[in-house]
């Protein structure tokens, strides 16, 4: 068994003007759940938000974590396995056409359900994506720290997903 599972959504700035710095969204505890594929999933999530409402709300915090995270963790982000990478691509369809970073993270967020301005957040800093999407006692910053420092924050933190931002 693993001591710690991150799955990470990463992605680079190139116009950030503080350097070597690392900003981390602290995660919530993640689930186990069947994989269903990507049209699916989001027909879920939309079903959920869209019909579901009433249920939706008598959710606790953590189960909806578990859904948001299960739904990323074991159906968005693999189906993204396999997309090209192109410094200016903006493709909304798992492999079709090519992806940057910060579309890559919006897509992924809004296709989980998140109510996110896609086109804005792809195309800001790492670091204002984050702070925008994330509360303030939840970011960690690691400025010209090595890696082992990172990884050992990461081992003592929850499992779960993490937004991590690098320049």
């Amino acid at each position: 068994m693993y001591k710690f599972l991150i799955v990470a959504l990463i992605f680079l700035s190139c116009k950030h003007e503080k350097a070597n710095r690392i900003f981390v969204a602290k995660p919530q505890k993640i689930s186990i759940s069947t994989q269903i594929n990507y049209d699916s999933c989001k027909r879920k999530i939309d079903t959920i938000k869209n019909e579901w409402k009433d249920e939706w709300k008598a959710l606790s915090l953590i189960e909806k974590s578990n859904i948001f995270t299960d739904a990323i963790t074991k159906t968005i982000v693999p189906a993204w396995i396999g997309t090209q990478w192109e410094f200016n691509g903006t493709s909304e369809i798992p492999n079709k056409g090519s992806i940057a970073c910060g579309y890559f993270v919006t897509t992924v967020l809004r296709d989980s359900g998140l109510p996110i301005a896609r086109i804005k957040l792809a195309q800001c800093a790492s670091e204002e994506m984050i702070k925008t999407l994330v509360s303030k006692q939840n970011i960690s910053r690691f400025s010209n720290s090595n890696f082992k420092v990172f990884i050992s924050f990461l081992k003592t933190n929850h499992n779960g997903l993490y937004v991590i931002g690098l320049d």
